[in-house]
């Protein structure tokens, strides 16, 4: 559904006055049109050239990519704008991230991360700027945000918000509906069981005419991040680690299983890159992954996929796993926070919505309906997809802390302890938990 008709023109016209308004803008009329009393009005003098530093985090988000979802939109929006990018890349074996940016003397106006990124990448470094001054100059309307999205930036801002989210991510099931027509193994459909999954994953975890098939990949952290049961793996207050209780223990059981079972077991350590590369190259029957990895990492024309929602958990029926918002962050370092602010506004309006739905990306809007209608609609990729991916009830969102970057380290290392066999599971809980716990103390010394 879309936003209420006389809140979307309420929130627009205030966006645009405050567009005239900034940046040098004036707020006489253009020529020809004239006051109350009859008198001409001045033309509006030109607004000054703007240069805004655009940061993705996530690797995914190249200088094309960003150009080409977003980048393209705000400066038609703003003709004033002109976007620098700066992504997160490898250049000649030399990593470019935040960090490394930062060190080189870069300023960002704005940072694009996901809420499990945004500890990393915004608060460790000291960039957040509260925005409910500039919400409030501007009119914008919290109220017609997914909730949970508005909630996480409550969490991460002590009541306050750092970020805009422009659209909403979820955890889908992928498969390769060549590699289950080869083995004789019924496609999956979204009344497919976790329980009926497990036993597909051991049909299809084969080898045949020398090359080896795995079952399921799947990028695990996100799945132990967004669980279905909002299952934490730190306490929001204390920040010490939740990993030898027995819900965190029931969930990494859960998850942890399907890559033990023969033929889908790991020897080393799997990295998200050789999970997701697996699929990539057809030899990972399925894959449990965001909803944009098929944009992300560019499934070949080749590669016969499909997608359904994730499968229903038997104990939590009817939920979904939570939401992964991706945000946009105006950092305190930059010159131009009024209109930058403005910018990251924009990519919440009904317009940016519309248009990113039909690009494929899930809206963040809280009545979505009308958008979801539209979803895909654009891309040729997704003609005879099933676009049905979202469930109408999401798990609700585990707090992300100020400390996440290192919860999801040490919950990665667990992980991979358990499927490698290097460690028995409560072995593997309890070094981990001891390891973080020290980890925090030390944090929480400086």
């Amino acid at each position: 559904m879309k936003m209420g008709k006389r809140t979307l023109v309420a929130m627009t016209s205030l966006i645009v006055f405050a567009a005239g308004c900034s940046a040098g803008g004036g707020t006489g009329a253009p020529n020809g049109q004239q006051d109350d009393n009859g008198t001409s009005k001045p033309a509006e003098p030109p607004r000054e050239p703007v240069e805004l530093t655009l940061h993705g985090t996530m690797s995914g988000f190249t200088e094309e990519f960003m150009k080409t979802h977003f980048g393209t939109f705000i400066e038609k929006k703003f003709p004033h704008v002109k976007l620098k990018y700066l992504p997160t890349m490898v250049v000649a074996g030399a990593a470019r991230t935040t960090a490394t940016y930062l060190a080189a003397g870069e300023k960002f106006d704005i940072i694009t991360a996901p809420s499990g990124s945004t500890p990393g990448s915004v608060l460790e470094n000291g960039l957040q700027l509260e925005l409910s001054p500039y919400i409030k100059k501007y009119g914008f309307d919290l109220n017609a945000i997914e909730p949970s999205a508005v909630e996480i930036q409550r969490r991460f801002a002590d009541g306050g918000v750092y970020g805009i989210p422009f659209t909403a991510n979820t955890l889908v099931l992928f498969y390769n509906k060549d590699l289950f027509s080869r083995f004789g193994v019924p496609l999956p459909t979204s009344s497919t069981t976790w329980d009926e999954l497990q036993e597909a994953v051991k049909k299809l975890s084969r080898t045949e005419a020398g090359v080896s098939y795995r079952g399921l990949t799947a990028t695990y952290w996100h799945m132990m991040l967004l669980n279905q049961k909002s299952v934490p793996g730190q306490d929001p207050k204390t920040f010490k680690a939740q990993y030898t209780n027995d819900a965190y223990k029931k969930e990494t059981e859960f998850l942890t299983r399907f890559f033990q079972i023969p033929g889908n077991n790991w020897t080393t350590t799997p990295s998200i890159a050789q999970m997701v590369d697996s699929f990539v190259k057809g030899t990972s029957a399925m894959y449990v992954g965001l909803d944009n990895t098929w944009q992300l990492y560019k499934f070949p024309k080749e590669l016969n996929w499909d997608m359904i929602r994730l499968p229903e958990r038997k104990d939590a029926p009817g939920t979904g796993p939570q939401t992964y918002p991706n945000y946009m962050y105006v950092t305190n370092m930059s010159e131009n926070k009024d209109i930058a602010f403005q910018v990251i506004a924009s990519l919440a309006s009904e317009e940016f919505q519309t248009y990113y739905a039909k690009q494929g990306y899930l809206p963040i809007m809280k009545n979505n309906s009308n958008f979801l209608k539209q979803y895909g609609a654009d891309v040729p990729e997704l003609a005879g997809k099933n676009k049905d991916i979202i469930w109408p009830k999401l798990a609700s969102p585990t707090e992300v802390t100020k400390f996440q970057s290192l919860d999801l380290k040490y919950q990665q290392q667990l992980f991979a302890d358990i499927v490698t066999g290097a460690k028995d599971i409560n072995t593997a809980l309890r070094d981990a938990a001891e390891a973080h716990d020290k980890d925090i103390a030390a944090q929480l010394s400086k």
